[in-house]
């Protein structure tokens, strides 16, 4: 956890932007911990859309409601999502369309 978070803080100083995000949608695989969990949070700070693709729709939501509480204007969802799975990709990507117009 020690390097996670130490990789995050230098990730912190080299990204120095602050462009703003809103309008745009941003999809984030393996986002309910880490480095993801990390980039969908900040990402949501500049006014993107997030969603989370995760195997374990526990841990997703409990990485979203993280995310709210620390940013109560993040705009994010999960949908189910196996990379080892084929179909599943596919019903994601099927999901995204239908509910995402850009």
């Amino acid at each position: 956890m020690k390097q996670v978070l130490g990789n995050v803080l230098r990730l912190r100083n080299w990204c120095q932007s602050e462009r703003r995000l809103d309008g745009h949608v941003v999809v984030i695989t393996g986002a309910n911990q880490g480095i993801g969990k990390e980039t969908a949070y900040h990402l949501s700070l500049r006014g993107a859309k997030i969603i989370i693709g995760c195997r374990d729709e526990k841990r997703a939501e409990n990485a979203i409601k993280d995310i709210k509480q620390r940013n109560p204007k993040a705009d994010i969802y999960s949908l189910p999502l196996d990379l080892s799975s084929l179909q599943s990709v596919r019903q994601f990507v099927t999901e995204i369309t239908k509910r995402e117009t850009k």
